[in-house]
Order: structure tokens, then sequence, then C-alpha cells
């Protein structure tokens, strides 16, 4: 399996198609319903930052479950090294061969935006899915498309969206959006306004909780992640006449400032500032997948769906990663969790290319064997 995006195609198809075995053991008639579907996609995730995958300086317990109970891939391969192409590639199920969005700063088609963004006639995981009776709902980054061109997520499939503004990119925006669009219509943040990623009295607290720097009610700002999260637990606690599709697009670990340093804060750790903030992003991410994996059990529908986690690019640790070890694409000398592949973010080379890929959900014993055959 070449690409991440085909994975996911195909992952779909072989859960669908094998659902009866797990239908056939149950007297319950719900779970003969087509699957849910959650796609959890990360921003610069580093293939080593799993412990299950051989990360030892911290833990990341929800995302281990998931590999232990589920099926892990081992060679999935972004459809490219850049996060705006490789996400248009995943919606689409192109290759960069074939996908008219091949370039963050550059592409193919006229512009409305300085941005390049997905086109009316492209189509989407969404719409094949929304046409297969699918509810469809997208949180999070999008990065395909900007407000006032046809790729926001409104326009490609998506019934339901709340997404992250990169008309408004400004690297704070990250950690404390100011604007998010839902279903197109912009919605202020005014606790957020006035915050910068580069105010030199960022802080973390004794407890081990993020203190934005020159904001008069800290404590009342919106952290990304935490909107991201509500949002997605708002879905699934819905009433759902028809199976559903969710994106799930966190800005974790690109938004560099963790809202807390939880694992770190008890077990103390004599790493730069920079790692700490990374570790507590991936430990911060893990949550929030295990967040989403106990609101499937309490809504009981974790015998019905299918989750993926995976990444938009390889190991992206290098410039304004200022880790321990400088450099492009070098190995952090204290995490270690770039993996063994050459080069990273960028580059299509392996280290570019490379990233984790985890399916969880029930009747894994015929999903491993259908991969298996393949």
């Amino acid at each position: 399996m070449k690409n991440t995006h085909t994975i996911l195609f195909a992952l779909s198809i072989i859960f669908i198609s094998s659902w009866h075995c797990y239908a056939q053991d149950s007297s319950k008639a719900k779970l003969s319903k087509k699957p849910n579907i959650i796609l959890i996609l990360t921003d610069d995730f580093s293939y080593w930052d799993i412990s299950h995958f051989g990360q030892k300086e911290f833990s990341t317990p929800n995302l281990d479950r998931m590999a232990r109970e589920g099926m892990v891939f081992s060679n999935a391969y972004a459809a490219s090294p850049e996060c705006a192409p490789s996400r248009a590639g995943l919606l689409t199920g192109r290759d960069m061969g074939h996908c008219t969005f091949r370039r963050l700063g550059t592409d193919v088609r006229p512009k409305l935006h300085k941005r390049p963004y997905l086109l009316p006639d492209d189509e989407t995981i969404a719409h094949v899915l929304g046409s297969a009776g699918y509810e469809t709902c997208q949180i999070g980054k999008w990065h395909v498309g900007e407000p006032g061109t046809p790729g926001m997520p409104h326009l490609q499939g998506f019934k339901h969206s709340l997404c992250f503004d990169h008309a408004n990119n400004k690297r704070a925006q990250y950690i404390y959006p100011t604007r998010l669009w839902r279903n197109g219509i912009a919605e202020q943040i005014p606790e957020n306004k006035g915050f910068g990623i580069d105010h030199r009295n960022n802080r973390f607290d004794k407890d081990g909780l993020f203190v934005p720097g020159g904001m008069p009610n800290p404590s009342k700002m919106r952290y990304c992640e935490d909107i991201y999260i509500e949002e997605a637990i708002k879905f699934l606690r819905k009433p759902h006449k028809k199976p559903f599709f969710m994106y799930y697009a966190s800005t974790l670990t690109h938004a560099e400032w963790p809202k807390e340093l939880r694992e770190l804060k008890d077990k103390p750790k004599p790493w730069t500032d920079d790692q700490k903030r990374w570790a507590g992003q991936v430990t911060q991410l893990d949550r929030s997948v295990g967040t989403i994996l106990k609101e499937l059990k309490v809504q009981g529908l974790d015998q019905n769906t299918l989750v993926i986690f995976t990444s938009d690019n390889g190991y992206a640790a290098w410039g304004y990663r200022k880790l321990s070890n400088k450099g492009a694409w070098k190995d952090d000398l204290v995490l270690k969790n770039k993996g063994p592949w050459d080069r990273g973010k960028f580059v299509a080379a392996n280290g570019g290319v490379i990233v984790p890929f985890i399916a969880w959900g029930p009747c894994k014993r015929r999903l491993k064997s259908a991969a298996g055959a393949g």
C-alpha cells in the first residue's frame, strides 16, 4: 500500500465488506448497519512519538491501546512530504501526479487566494461517503481552501464543519485561534484576541499549566485542542440516524505550546523547554484520542466505529522545531523520535513521507486477515 489516502479508502472498503462477520456473531441488529468512520489526522507528528512504536521518554497509552487492539501499518506513506498537498491527496484519493494541489506555495490553478485550494470538481472522501448515506463532519485544521474559495469544507462534502482559518495564519493562532469557520460562517473567539506566540513571558506555572504572557485573563482563553475536542464530543453525542464520517484534524503537534505538562509535572526531566513542549503536545494529543475512544464507549458506538490515526507528513523537528540537536532533520538527542529514515518534511524521501498509521475497531481478526491476504 503506497499512500496513506489509499490505505484509508482500502480500509473503509475492507471494514464495510467484512462487517457481516461481526454482525452475524451478535444479537444486536444495530451492528449490521454501515460502520461509522473517524479519521484522526495529526500535524507534523513524528513516527517514534508513540511509545508502542518505541518512544521511551514519555508514554502514549491511548495510541498504544489502538495499536495493541487494532492494526498497525508499518509502511504507510503520506501523499506528500508537505502538509497542505498531503491533506489534498488524503481527501481526494489522488497521488501528486494527479492532484492539482501539489505545493503549498504554488499550484496549477487560477488563484482566488494566495494559498492553493480544492476545486469545485474535486471529489473528496466526504462526497463519496455522503453519497453512500453517511453524515459527514470536519473539525480542526483544514488547509486546503480558505474563505472565499471553493475549497472550504462545507463546499467539499462536509455537512458539518468547524475549521481553522489559515487566511489569518499567525503561528499564535495554532494555539489560541481568534476565529474559526463553522459551516462557512466566521465564528469569533474574543477571549483569545491579542495573544502572540513570541511573547517572552509565556511560561508554565508550578502545576504545569501554560500561562500565556501579556494576556489580561489567561484563564478565560480557549485552547485550540480544547475547542476541537469539545466539538467532537458534541457531534458524537448527538442523535445519528445515519452512519457518520468524522474527520478530526488536530493542530498538534504543530501548535508548539501545549496547554499543560501533566505527565512531565510528576516526573521531572532534565530536558530543554522545547523538548518538554514537544512531549507535552504529544501526550495531550494522546489524551484527546482517549477522550474520543471513551465517548464512543459511553455512547455505545465503539462496536460500530472504525477509528484511524495518522499524520500529514514525516519528521519536522528541525528549523522552527528548535530541539536539542539543531540542524536539518537531525534526530533529537533525547526524544529520539525521528525514526530510522533519511531526512524529513518537505523532502520526498522516506523520512518525509512515512507516517504512523493505526486502524482500530471491532471485527479486528477479519480486518487483519483481509489486510494480510492483500
